[in-house]
């Protein structure tokens, strides 16, 4: 293992893959979906020299729940309510459907190719899976063709758990330093966690609460942490991803840091309830 006995893959160049719901234009829990795979890619670019691709799994058939407000044509818009993306007109007349034109929004940011897939016939792609450069888990109720559909589109490994939790993403988080999953992941598990994604993964809790991956937003260069971590609880986050750590909170006074804030070794994207006290944390932590 380690950085000095990385073999540059037969493909000359290392995969990521991510995924999302373009149920709108891109928004905090869009790029919640995608920029914490970007934080990885970025590491990995810093210390290898090997060329990367970043792709981007879009449920764009995923149906109009409401109209935002931030477009034009909402009259029309509202004839389409509950119709999948792809099958709604393009409000801005620039694309062929509403969807073609979120997925080019985003990948436009971005600089990805965005590839339609799903887990477990819906388009939680991020709750129900976790992933790193090394491989993808998924919960045991995705399909087999859509595990082939992961498989062809990333050429990576792609497994499902046979645990009864489903919302892996939820419940661990992981880079390419090591791992932390919730007490109810089963120990039999964890075997199986670390094969995939090739990082130790231990058990942990923070407070009251098990659920690692909605609890931490980390990057290479730092983690948020939910804002009732104990010390203790914040030194084992800080040795086992190897990062410096602080509690913060988000969207004025959110606990559950994941739900408001995606970061990146470059940027941070926060909710627009943030207020400026919680920002300079934030900056501080991430060091942007």
């Amino acid at each position: 293992g380690g950085i000095k006995n990385f073999i540059k893959p037969s493909k000359d160049y290392v995969l990521f893959e991510t995924g999302y719901g373009p149920s709108g234009l891109p928004h905090i829990g869009t790029f919640g979906e995608v920029i914490r795979t970007s934080m990885v890619q970025h590491a990995f670019s810093s210390l290898i020299d090997c060329s990367t691709k970043l792709v981007a799994f879009s449920d764009d058939m995923d149906g109009l729940r409401k109209v935002p407000d931030n477009v034009p044509n909402q009259n029309m818009l509202k004839e389409y309510l509950g119709k999948p993306l792809t099958s709604i007109p393009d409000p801005f007349e620039k694309y062929e459907s509403f969807g073609s034109h979120n997925n080019a929004k985003l990948q436009s940011f971005l600089n990805v190719q965005c590839i339609r897939t799903s887990i477990a016939q819906t388009r939680l792609l991020g709750p129900l899976s976790v992933m790193n450069n090394n491989g993808i888990l998924v919960p045991k109720i995705t399909e087999d063709y859509e595990i082939q559909e992961l498989k062809k589109a990333t050429d990576m490994t792609v497994e499902r758990t046979q645990m009864k939790p489903t919302a892996l993403g939820n419940l661990i988080v992981a880079n390419d330093k090591a791992g932390l999953a919730s007490p109810i992941v089963p120990k039999e598990s964890l075997k199986q966690i670390q094969d995939v994604l090739g990082v130790p993964v231990e058990h942990m809790s923070i407070d009251t609460y098990h659920q690692m991956g909605a609890l931490v937003v980390s990057t290479k260069l730092g983690a948020a942490v939910y804002p009732k971590t104990s010390e203790q609880e914040m030194n084992i986050i800080k040795e086992s991803l190897e990062v410096d750590v602080e509690a913060v909170t988000v969207n004025g006074g959110v606990p559950f840091v994941a739900s408001g804030v995606i970061a990146n070794s470059k940027s941070v994207v926060v909710g627009t309830l943030t207020t400026g006290p919680e920002l300079i944390m934030l900056s501080r932590v991430f060091k942007v």
